[in-house]
């Protein structure tokens, strides 16, 4: 069993693209990578977990951007 994967392969795994991991990453929602040089890994377990804790406890949308004016 593999210890740690790229966010390719996260994405390919989770059915997520590369670019939401990316943002949720930032927004503090999905598991934070770690880097071995120049490369970025996630752990294998962390991304479990994180499956596991997503079923219980599903991740609120945030709108993005900036407000709209109310006319």
């Amino acid at each position: 069993m593999k210890l740690a994967m790229t966010i390719r392969e996260a994405s390919d795994a989770l059915s997520l693209g590369e670019t939401t991991i990316r943002k949720m990453i930032g927004l503090g929602q999905f598991p934070q990578p770690y880097r071995i040089g120049n490369a970025v890994r996630l752990r294998v377990s962390d991304i479990m977990e994180w499956q596991e804790n997503i079923k219980t406890h599903p991740i609120e949308k945030k709108k993005m951007g900036r407000p709209r004016l109310a006319i």
